[in-house]
């Protein structure tokens, strides 16, 4: 099977295999998603690095 073979394996497969992931975490950790946190820790610093570089500080 070739890499392309592979590729064309998991598109097609993708959407299910999310699905059932999320359904095996939600089992086993009791996932809720009604709240979601993102971290944004790597943005705020990349941006004042950038003022900083920019003369902005």
């Amino acid at each position: 099977m070739s890499y392309r073979s592979l590729s064309s394996l998991f598109c097609s497969i993708s959407k299910e295999f999310q699905r059932y992931l999320n359904a095996q975490i939600t089992e086993k950790y009791g996932r809720n998603t009604k709240t979601i946190y993102y971290d944004v820790t790597n943005f705020i610093l990349r941006s004042m690095k950038r003022m900083s570089y920019a003369g902005w500080d």
